[in-house]
Order: C-alpha cells, then sequence, then structure tokens
C-alpha cells in the first residue's frame, strides 16, 4: 500500500517536508463495529518523504479503515473505509 502521511506539527508546507524524523505506526481496523484491529506496521518517516510503501502482511483483501497514530499527535482515521488491494495509495 501507498500512503501519503504530513504530520500536523512536524509537517512544513513551505518545504513540503518534516522538519524532524520519527517512528509512524499505521494500524488496518475492520470496516464493521467494533472496528478491530486486523493487521499494523510501523515505519520510519523521513524528513523528505511524505510518501511512503506500507506493507500489512497479515491482512487478506478487504475494506478496511486506515488509522494512523504517532507518539505525539491524535490518532486519526480515513474517513471511510477502504479497499486493500495491490497498488492502491491513500492519503492522510
Amino acid at each position: 500500500m501507498q500512503i501519503i502521511a504530513a504530520l500536523e506539527g512536524t509537517y512544513d508546507q513551505n518545504t513540503f517536508s518534516h522538519v524532524r524524523e520519527d517512528y509512524i505506526t499505521f494500524y488496518l481496523k475492520s470496516s464493521a463495529p467494533p472496528y478491530n484491529t486486523v493487521d499494523s506496521t510501523s515505519l520510519y518517516m523521513y524528513t523528505c518523504f511524505l510518501f511512503n510503501s506500507v506493507i500489512f502482511k497479515n491482512a487478506p483483501d478487504g475494506n478496511y479503515y486506515i488509522a494512523v497514530k504517532h507518539r505525539n499527535t491524535i490518532e486519526t482515521w480515513s474517513s471511510a473505509p477502504v479497499s486493500l488491494t495491490n497498488g492502491i495509495s491513500w492519503s492522510s
């Protein structure tokens, strides 16, 4: 899955990059209540990249909410479930 993520507070809109590097965790949540976590992965967000490849190894194709969590921000979810298939992109 290709994800574009810009964290408020660490994103500089003048340079289109993050001002510091840090780890971010991405979760796939079931599209039906109680929205259980199906899979998760973490990546290191470099200052010069907003576009990242994220691999969910344990999730079958299906519809999921994507949750993004960082140690110093509010957890953010996609506004609607996203269909997980090869080559999908998503922006937060």
